[in-house]
């Protein structure tokens, strides 16, 4: 068994394709197409000339991928910007062998740590409850390796039963039923609202979508490109989830659902300020709700990153998502990060326990 790096996705693709890939992987975030468009269109500008490090790991057939970035001073990253809600390597693979080949995979990529390799590791975006971080893990532990995990966001989500939207809806708070169905009987009574759900990159509802997050609250997006990006490649994998909801001909509220591996990511929304009143936006959640659960039978909706209060209206659980450091102290820039992890565990353990609860 081998770790190959190759160093684009040309590259990936002609090898490896065929193999690992979005139909073959299963869920669309940890796809090599996600991890493409990404690196072509969402980046920070931190990361302005990095370059791809795709690391697989091979024995008679690609098993599993990682895909990582390797900036100008050396260090490994994940692939991952603010538009990532969920990181981890791309394997077929299910259950225990998934388990036992990721745990490979990061054995592999320890002895890429060090003198002869890069001095550390960050990867980021990880959701604490996968199976696929506790493997990864074990793999990354060869002495003298030092590591360390850090809080990154909350992620909220909510199991359903696929086909049985009726009972996810009556579970919902009575407030946010009571308006939904007060506000939609307005609507419907006056005759002027619409509302599409697009399953393609439809060119009207993505520029829709672009005048109602201009409008809205939201601040202006990092990579304008990649929203148009990301539809046209979620569309080609079945992924895309794209409604509009319209008021008197003008769009009101636009939100961005991406689908697979029987999961439903609320990935993009907002609203138009002008229709705040009539809750447009929690109207065309809803039928967005109504349409994975029923249609694509998904047995979890989850709400991407952050801790907003209004997503416990429609969100039952949280997970913490984390980040994991590793650094080497065979080189002087992980030494200098080995310290800097100790210097943080005795900060913490330090801190005076609260015994209260609020």
């Amino acid at each position: 068994m081998s770790l190959i790096k190759l160093s684009s996705f040309a590259a990936f693709n002609e090898r490896f394709g065929a193999a690992l890939n979005v139909g073959t992987i299963g869920g669309f975030f940890h796809s090599p197409e996600w991890f493409a468009c990404l690196f072509a269109h969402g980046l920070e500008p931190a990361d302005a000339g990095a370059t791809p490090a795709i690391f697989v790991l091979d024995q008679e057939g690609p098993r599993a991928a990682l895909f990582c970035l390797r900036r100008q001073n050396g260090i490994l990253r994940s692939l991952t910007s603010y538009y990532t809600t969920d990181y981890t390597a791309s394997c077929p693979a299910g259950g225990g062998e998934r388990a036992a080949i990721i745990e490979d995979l990061g054995r592999h990529l320890s002895q890429k740590l060090g003198r002869r390799g890069a001095p550390s590791l960050e990867l980021r975006y990880l959701r604490a409850d996968s199976p696929d971080l506790a493997a990864l893990e074990r793999g990354l532990r060869r002495p003298p390796l030092v590591h360390g995990r850090f809080a990154q966001w909350q992620n909220w989500y909510a199991p359903v039963e696929a086909g049985a939207y009726g009972a996810y809806a009556a579970a919902r708070p009575s407030r946010l039923r009571h308006t939904l169905a007060r506000k939609k009987a307005r609507l419907e009574r006056q005759g002027t609202m619409t509302l599409r759900l697009h399953r393609t990159a439809d060119a009207g509802a993505l520029a829709a979508y672009e005048t109602v997050y201009g409008a809205s609250w939201k601040p202006a997006e990092a990579s304008p490109d990649f929203i148009r990006a990301l539809a046209v490649t979620a569309a080609k994998a079945g992924a895309l989830r794209l409604g509009v909801l319209h008021i008197d001909g003008a769009p009101a509220a636009a939100q961005i659902w991406l689908v697979s591996a029987g999961r439903a990511t609320i990935y993009k929304l907002a609203h138009h300020p002008r229709f705040d009143d009539l809750s447009v936006g929690s109207l065309l959640t809803q039928a967005l709700a109504e349409e994975v659960i029923n249609r694509d039978g998904v047995s979890e909706i989850d709400f991407g990153l952050g801790d907003e209060p209004y997503k416990r209206d429609w969100m039952t659980a949280e997970r913490p998502v984390v980040g994991l450091e590793i650094q080497s102290p065979t080189t002087a820039r992980g030494l200098i990060g080995c310290a800097r992890l100790g210097l943080g565990r005795l900060r913490r353990s330090l801190r005076p326990v609260n015994t209260t609860r609020s």
